[in-house]
C-alpha cells in the first residue's frame, strides 16, 4: 500500500473497545480480535513507520473519527495518521466505542474521512460493511471519502476465531 506522505511520515494508529462501558457483557469474545489487531500491524510492520496513538476501551472516543466540521476531533486523530484501524463491535448502523464520551457510535454520516490525511481505514467489526442491496455504497461512499482510498470491514457477523488476522486459516 503507498500512502501520501504529506509530512515525509508514513503513521498508523489503533482503536479497540471490549472492556468499556457499554461494552463489558462482551469482555471475553474480543481477546481474539485484539490478537488480530496487533497481527496486522505486525504483518505490515516495516511499511508502517511510527504509530501514533493506540487507544483502548474508555480512551477510544466517538470524537477520534468524527469529523472536525460535525463537532467532532478527526483531524488531530484518526485523520491525522495514513491507516487506521478499529477493533470492536458494529453492526450495520456504524462501529461502537466503549465509552460514552460523547457518543459511543461512530455512523457513516460521522465520517469525512482524507481531507486531512487517512489513506485507508478497516473496521475489524460485525456488519458495517453489509452489502444490503448496495445501500453499502450510498451509506459509506461520499461525502465519507474526502481523500480516503479504501474502508475495509466486514459483510457480515465476524467469527471469532483464533485465525483472525492471520494469512493462515489455522493459525
Amino acid at each position: 500500500m503507498a500512502c501520501r506522505q504529506r509530512d515525509g511520515r508514513r503513521e498508523y494508529a489503533r482503536s479497540w473497545c471490549g472492556v468499556g462501558e457499554q461494552l463489558q457483557r462482551f469482555r471475553g469474545q474480543l481477546g481474539r480480535l485484539q490478537r488480530g489487531r496487533r497481527r496486522l500491524l505486525q504483518h505490515h510492520g516495516g511499511a508502517w513507520l511510527t504509530k501514533s496513538y493506540d487507544w483502548g476501551n474508555n480512551n477510544a472516543w466517538e470524537t477520534d473519527f468524527k469529523s472536525s466540521d460535525l463537532g467532532g476531533n478527526d483531524a488531530n486523530y484518526a485523520d491525522n495518521v495514513d491507516f487506521a484501524y478499529f477493533s470492536g463491535h458494529g453492526n450495520t448502523a456504524g462501529f461502537y466505542l466503549g465509552t460514552t464520551h460523547a457518543d459511543w457510535q461512530v455512523a457513516a454520516s460521522d465520517l469525512r474521512l482524507g481531507d486531512k490525511d487517512l489513506d485507508y481505514l478497516a473496521i475489524s467489526s460485525c456488519l458495517t460493511m453489509n452489502y444490503n442491496s448496495g445501500q453499502v455504497f450510498s451509506k459509506w461512499g461520499w461525502p465519507v471519502f474526502k481523500g480516503l482510498h479504501m474502508i475495509c470491514g466486514m459483510d457480515t457477523v465476524e467469527a471469532d476465531t483464533p485465525s483472525i488476522g492471520s494469512t493462515s486459516p489455522t493459525t
